[in-house]
């Protein structure tokens, strides 16, 4: 799979993958040593004692989208990101038209997404990767990832675009 990128915090991040995942960064190759197919599916606990944590597929519901609407409009701001609440809605209207949604979730409270969106027949685009900085540093971003490429994989999708615009310190 081939995995294109705008940013070197998003390089740094994907740099825990293993072996066939190819980044492109200012038009220079770099192979990373990432096989996508062993990090495995989602699902159930996360974190080893950490049974409330699961990731669960986005089905559009309006509760769901209640949730994340609530979500988004309390993670962007932390993240120096800061959208009017109309924005926001139609950003979650919008996801109905994604491939696939993922939700992460300790416990009943919604703590991170993550989904893609097809571009064309053999691309895809990573989208809405958002986690509550309280939990950042526990590998929970990575999980959330690692679905989404695992799923691209499974999909068929040959690359996945990355664009990522960060404010975050």
């Amino acid at each position: 799979m081939e995995v294109k990128r705008v940013s070197d915090e998003f390089f740094d991040y994907v740099q825990k993958f293993k072996d066939d995942m190819v980044l492109l960064a200012d038009g220079k190759k770099a192979v990373m040593n990432a096989r996508v197919s062993e990090i495995g599916k989602m699902g159930g606990s996360i974190a080893e004692g950490s049974k409330s944590m699961h990731i669960k597929e986005y089905t559009n519901t309006e509760q769901e989208q209640n949730e994340v609407l609530n979500f988004l409009e309390a993670v962007l701001p932390e993240s120096g990101r800061n959208l009017d609440a109309g924005a926001i809605e139609a950003y979650v209207k919008s996801l109905e038209a994604f491939e696939k949604v993922w939700c992460l979730f300790d416990g009943a409270e919604l703590i991170g997404t993550v989904g893609i969106r097809r571009l064309d027949e053999t691309n895809c685009e990573l989208k809405t990767l958002y986690l509550y900085s309280r939990y950042h540093g526990q590998g929970l971003g990575y999980r959330l990832l690692s679905t989404a490429l695992e799923e691209a994989k499974q999909a068929g999708f040959e690359a996945v675009y990355l664009d990522t615009i960060s404010t975050s310190e």
